[in-house]
């Protein structure tokens, strides 16, 4: 089934009710598509289609839409009239806001008028075609109506008796549409020309290596998305889960940070293994567990983000419990798997002396990833220089000029209005010891709040995914970092920084960011899909102490000042990494900068090598 802006892939539950609310009966479809089409009268219908039949079409009049949880796939439509419930589940969460939004447009735009009028003669609905794409005269009648006007020919208001909670007002939902030509701007064209429209899904905002790995994916194929700091991974990510079914998509990483970004769970969390050093038997009895095997069996995609830090051994064995669990010989059980990540950031975690193994260095790894595609675009820096100076740090390369560049920013100011610059170390104890000091020597009593979790009892767990702590204490002065996107449009963004410069009377912190900007900040939700519609949550302020950062949790983000020193450097890629966080060399400052700190792995060098080569080789993009 594949879906469009005027037909949904779903799971879809009919619920049919009396006048009182109680149910009647019910009908629950597995493989279902909703449809937006016209009846004979021209009346916007919806018509939900299965592979054993059909059910509708319903005319839709009076209607509520419910679309609290369409961040997790779903959604309601309650048609009024016909005193039934079409309760849709499990569809992916972009493609479920376009099609609301198509559905919302026609409507507006068109459907009240004409069904009002036909509908005066009593006549019932037999005919069903599927609507027509999105056009300019349907966004331009959209808006006159929703301003109110009425048709006086026929003395019929377009929306008489309808309720629409989708937003606070039809009109502001309108203006958040977002719509584009399907084609380039003709200045001599009629303007209601019915020119074909698109709503702008994420999609149409992609590179076109990004496009390709979304092509590869909607194949069926498994793929290893990968290039350097601030090409667009974690972005494209998030994209690739709003077009995947919820209910059989398994969003993992390989730390909590990481997995908080894409509002996913930790890899060892979802396998059900605690540790990567278990024998293989082990990890599949821990993985067989039936609160476990449910999901390793309902499982259809897995994306794992920050591959580079999965040992490679661990990857061998994730592969076999796969399989084991799964009861099929396929490679990894059968799933489709998407891997994204950069091996020459940080790498797997050694211990006890053990032989570093990556990934791609695994057993399975040829036999379970189909392509490999590497993005080279670089969003986060829009200097050259800079971006220049990053790519050599990348492959262990610092030359002379190089080392310049960066010793000369070792005393450059790059604080305003008392926002220092957040320093990242190499371990977590200093860290907390340095944030807590600073904080201890502000004057005056510390505010504190406390975090509301969905599970208690899971506090632990969502410590390790949640970028906010579940106890956070603030004072006047306190520096502090946004650890969630509130408003991109004002650069409210994750990584931001400003200072905590007063509280309000209901107590909330007032930040000014390095912009100038002052908001007053509230809490904010954190929702962690484990798998299978299973969730946890937490509500906290979306703010972390920011005097200082670990190289690993900065791992993904992007910092406004960010202070450095690489003496602590124990591990190829972390000067990388921590360099890669600033979006300018002026907005960052190295201290005593050590050229010797910049190391590369050669194995991973020459694994990029050859991916290059095939690429050459194959002129045909991934590999």
């Amino acid at each position: 089934m594949e879906s469009s802006e005027n037909v949904l892939s779903c799971t879809c539950r009919i619920e049919t009710v009396d006048r009182s609310g109680a149910l009647l009966k019910t009908q629950t479809l597995t493989k279902a598509e909703l449809i937006i089409g016209r009846n004979q009268f021209q009346d916007v219908v919806l018509k939900v289609s299965y592979p054993e039949g059909k059910q509708g079409p319903y005319t839709i009049k009076d209607y509520k839409i419910h679309k609290r949880f369409v961040q997790e796939g779903k959604a309601t439509i309650s048609l009024q009239t016909q005193q039934i419930h079409l309760m849709v589940s499990n569809c992916p969460t972009e493609l479920l806001k376009v099609f609301l939004k198509c559905l919302l447009l026609k409507l507006t735009a068109r459907g009240a008028l004409q069904g009002s009028r036909q509908h005066l003669s009593g006549d019932v609905s037999t005919e069903f075609e599927t609507i027509s794409p999105l056009n300019m005269r349907d966004l331009e009648q959209a808006k006159q109506n929703v301003g109110g006007e009425h048709n006086k020919e026929n003395n019929v208001s377009l929306t008489p008796k309808r309720t629409l909670p989708l937003s606070k007002s039809l009109k502001r939902k309108l203006c958040e549409l977002k719509v584009e030509p399907n084609s380039s701007k003709d200045p001599t064209a009629p303007p209601l020309a019915k020119k074909p429209l698109l709503l702008k899904t994420s999609c149409s905002s992609l590179s076109e290596d990004q496009l390709q790995v979304i092509n590869v994916i909607k194949n069926g194929d498994s793929v290893f998305i990968t290039g350097s700091a601030g090409t667009g991974k974690s972005y494209l990510l998030q994209r690739i889960i709003g077009m995947l079914p919820p209910d059989t998509t398994y969003c993992t990483a390989s730390t909590g940070a990481a997995a908080c970004i894409i509002g996913g769970t930790t890899l060892h969390s979802f396998a059900g293994i605690n540790t990567d050093a278990a024998p293989l038997k082990q990890c599949v009895s821990m993985a067989m567990r039936e609160h476990k095997a449910v999901h390793w069996k309902r499982c259809k995609v897995l994306l794992i983000d920050e591959i580079s830090m999965v040992d490679g051994e661990f990857f061998d064995k994730l592969e076999a419990v796969a399989r084991a669990v799964r009861k099929s010989k396929k490679p990894f059980g059968g799933i489709q798997l998407v891997l994204c990540g950069d091996f020459l950031q940080l790498p797997p975690v050694c211990k006890d002396g053990k032989k570093r193994l990556f990934c791609f260095q695994a057993e399975s790894w040829r036999k379970c990833v189909n392509r490999t595609i590497e993005l080279n675009d670089v969003y986060r820096q829009k200097d050259r220089e800079f971006i220049a100076i990053l790519q050599n740090i990348r492959i262990g390369r610092c030359p002379p000029a190089i080392t310049k560049l960066l010793k000369n920013t070792e005393n450059q100011l790059i604080e305003k209005g008392g926002i220092r610059a957040t320093k990242l170390y190499t371990h977590t104890n200093e860290v907390e010891s340095t944030n807590q000091t600073e904080l201890n020597a502000l004057a005056g009593e510390g505010r504190r709040f406390d975090a509301t979790d969905n599970q208690p009892n899971c506090m632990q767990q969502l410590n390790a995914l949640c970028l906010v702590p579940h106890t956070l204490v603030l004072k006047i002065g306190a520096q502090v970092m946004l650890a969630k996107n509130i408003d991109v449009s004002r650069s409210l963004v994750n990584g931001a920084r400003g200072i905590v410069t007063s509280f309000t009377d209901q107590g909330f912190p007032v930040v000014q960011f390095t912009t100038g900007l002052k908001e007053t900040i509230g809490f904010e939700k954190w929702t962690f899909h484990t798998g299978g519609g299973y969730a946890l949550s937490r509500k906290q302020l979306p703010l972390k102490l920011a005097w200082a950062m670990s190289i690993h949790k900065s791992q993904g983000m992007t910092l406004d000042c960010v202070e450095i020193s690489l003496g602590g450097v124990f591990e190829t890629g972390q000067a990388y990494v921590a360099l890669s966080r600033a979006k300018s060399l002026k907005t960052l400052r190295v201290k005593g900068f050590d050229p010797s700190r910049v190391q590369a792995n050669k194995d991973v060098l020459e694994y990029y090598r050859n991916i290059r080569r095939i690429k050459r080789a194959t002129h045909c993009g991934p590999v």
